[in-house]
């Protein structure tokens, strides 16, 4: 059914208390979603405001058009959007709100404009199970929202009295990070990848781990969006970037081939004035030596900060010889038509599609268009997350080049992935 948009928080509130009358009276629960936009500002700082305005709208279009049974859409603010939905459970509201991801994946195409990709975080919350008052609702739709915006893009979360500890735990992360950073306390980690056709070992990704001593093990899905925001990220990465290479040395002194090795790098390197002169710094001081050996891997939220610019910056690093690799491909806001002009040599399709590319039709031809386009620009494809045997088979069929992940390699600390190559070797 076709909705109006209400605008503004004040007017959510009114219409969502009406709502909420009205199912204590009839004894039905009220699903409240509140969906944030991820990384906005960038298609902003890429394309203009006036085209950012464009995409909200068609946001609002698609959200008031398709989404079935809401009683309530509003535009509250910038990015942010809310639905109110009758629900029999807080299964049926995540079903709900994993619909609303989905909708929010599929690209847009403005006219004579780029055609973006977007995604959407969602926080949920239940009347009464968490609130009879339409403010305390959105309230802590909002505090989920925010919690799944500190895990992986595209993600959603049900409200919990836990997530109102959320403040003092940040504070904690953030205290440990900084000890971290003075202490050492990280490590590196190796994934292989193999091609698809013959199963050659094809370089590894290198990851971050962190075992902190008062926290424990955490996930780089809990401390790298918390890094991000201190401004903490460039120190760790530069350390991963310095550490690599310094691991592609010992090696060569050993005799022992395990190149290339890809690095994720953030925004924030990304951003320095000096971004390719400090692969020369770094190569000369870790005496790496070879550029060849170094992948480096950038996602499409860190280029469309500065498309250009950040254009510019890669391409005088592979002049220098190191590859680049577009990360994640298809799970931020893609400009396909800037693809051709950007200085990568390859595409690496994020785990969220490949997993899904046996069960579901949609994903399969998603994915193989990602394949074919990729192809059709000239680039290597790789896909990252591939674990069974049917995944490997439908990707190589499509002309996918590499694959990583369980069904070839978990990742593994320096000392086992050395003596699993010398294995490998054998």
């Amino acid at each position: 059914m076709r909705r109006a948009l209400v605008t503004g928080r004040a007017d959510f509130i009114a219409r969502l208390d009406e709502s909420c009358v009205d199912a204590g009276r009839r004894q039905y629960k009220l699903a409240v979603l509140c969906v944030d936009l991820d990384r906005f500002k960038h298609i902003n700082a890429a394309f203009g405001h006036e085209f950012g305005d464009a995409v909200l709208r068609a946001v609002a279009i698609r959200l008031r058009t398709t989404v079935d049974g809401a009683v309530v859409l509003a535009h509250l603010a910038g990015d942010e959007f809310a639905l109110v939905l009758p629900v029999a459970d807080a299964g049926e509201a995540l079903a709900a709100a994993q619909r609303v991801r989905n909708l929010l994946r599929a690209p847009l195409s403005l006219g004579e404009g780029p055609t973006v990709s977007i995604s959407g975080s969602v926080g949920v919350s239940i009347f009464p199970d968490h609130g009879i008052a339409a403010a305390i609702l959105l309230n802590r739709a909002d505090i989920a929202v925010y919690r799944a915006k500190e895990g992986p893009e595209d993600n959603c979360q049900l409200y919990s009295e836990a997530m109102e500890d959320a403040p003092r735990e940040r504070q904690q992360m953030l205290v440990a990070l900084h000890e971290a950073i003075e202490q050492g306390q990280f490590t590196l980690a190796f994934q292989p990848k193999f091609t698809l056709i013959d199963r050659r070992y094809a370089g590894a990704e290198v990851l971050v781990r962190w075992i902190s001593p008062s926290l424990g093990d955490m996930p780089p899905s809990r401390f790298v969006p918390v890094a991000e925001d201190a401004g903490l990220i460039q120190g760790i990465g530069d350390w991963v970037l310095a550490e690599t290479a310094r691991f592609l040395a010992r090696s060569s002194e050993a005799g022992s081939a395990v190149g290339p090795l890809a690095v994720n790098i953030s925004a924030a390197q990304l951003r320095r004035e000096d971004f390719a002169a400090g692969f020369t710094a770094l190569l000369g001081l870790t005496g790496c030596g070879s550029a060849n050996q170094l992948e480096l891997e950038i996602t499409e939220s860190a280029l469309m900060e500065n498309i250009e610019t950040a254009a510019h910056r890669l391409g005088a690093a592979r002049r220098l010889g190191l590859s680049i690799t577009l990360d994640d491909f298809g799970t931020g806001y893609s400009a396909f038509s800037h693809l051709k002009h950007l200085p990568i040599g390859a595409l690496k399709i994020a785990p969220d599609f490949i997993q899904d590319v046996i069960g579901d039709a949609a994903s399969r031809r998603l994915v193989a268009a990602m394949i074919a386009m990729g192809k059709a620009l000239g680039l290597r494809v790789v896909a990252e997350g591939v674990e069974t045997e049917a995944q490997a088979t439908f990707l190589a069929a499509q002309g996918c080049d590499v694959g990583q992940g369980f069904l070839y390699a978990r990742p593994m600390a320096e000392a086992e992935f050395v003596a699993w190559l010398a294995a490998c070797a054998r």
